[in-house]
């Protein structure tokens, strides 16, 4: 099936996708993460703003996980992982500044090793720096996890988000460049939430996690890719 759809999501309705802590299977990862998505901002975060592409995140009650989002801080753009082991007090690591524009589809990702504390950002395929915190956790919290924003928070994602992947390993530099561009079975090892967003909110993994929108959002046919499956991550079978 190829990739028809993107999930087009506006900041100014506050439209987001979601699943409850209760609800959900595999995406309290303690360890090791990769996430990756693929986004076009119809709108950038102006300066001392940020945007959360994907989270699980509760500041009420100091239920921090993890949040992945880009910052503006005096017009640099930067990805940024946040991450807290108790929930209460949060690190970040950040890429190196990038080159961000409005309608442009990016791959961005994100690979936290657990044991060094150290995130490694890919824009692209291409990598944008390590950078390393202390803590060398991340706690299993009670937040949603949501696509778009933080449970509860403000800095809406505006633009169209796609084919976002939750592991619970870290994907390395050529995994992510070789497989940004096509889409998965489902039933890769470690991959705990995958959602293509073709006109649907499913997860393809066995987890289950299919999201709920709020704010009605809409699906839209602009997408950065539209080839096939791929088998093993390594080939494409059509």
């Amino acid at each position: 099936m190829d990739n028809t759809n993107s999930l087009d999501l506006e900041s100014t309705s506050s439209q987001f996708a979601s699943i409850t802590d209760a609800s959900q299977v595999g995406l309290d990862i303690t360890g090791n993460i990769t996430i990756e998505c693929w986004i076009k901002f119809e709108s950038t975060p102006t300066a001392g703003n940020t945007m959360t592409l994907v989270s699980k995140l509760l500041v009420a009650g100091n239920q921090r996980s993890y949040r992945l989002f880009l910052d503006n801080t005096g017009g640099t753009f930067t990805l940024e992982f946040t991450h807290s082991s108790d929930g209460i007090t949060a690190e970040t690591e950040l890429s190196n500044a990038l080159t961000v524009t409005t309608g442009v589809w990016y791959h961005f990702a994100v690979a936290w090793t657990a044991s060094t504390s150290s995130a490694t950002f890919y824009q692209d395929g291409v990598a944008q720096g390590t950078d390393a915190g202390t803590q060398t956790s991340i706690v299993n919290s009670t937040a949603a996890f949501v696509i778009g924003t933080f449970d509860g928070g403000t800095d809406y994602l505006d633009g169209l988000i796609d084919d976002v992947r939750i592991w619970n390993a870290i994907r390395s530099a050529t995994d992510i460049a070789n497989a940004r561009s096509a889409q998965l079975l489902g039933s890769e090892t470690n991959l705990q939430g995958y959602w293509r967003l073709n006109n649907n909110y499913t997860d393809l993994t066995s987890n289950n996690n299919t999201l709920t929108a709020s704010g009605s959002p809409v699906f839209s046919t602009d997408v950065p890719f539209t080839g096939g499956v791929i088998l093993n991550l390594t080939s494409k079978i059509w």
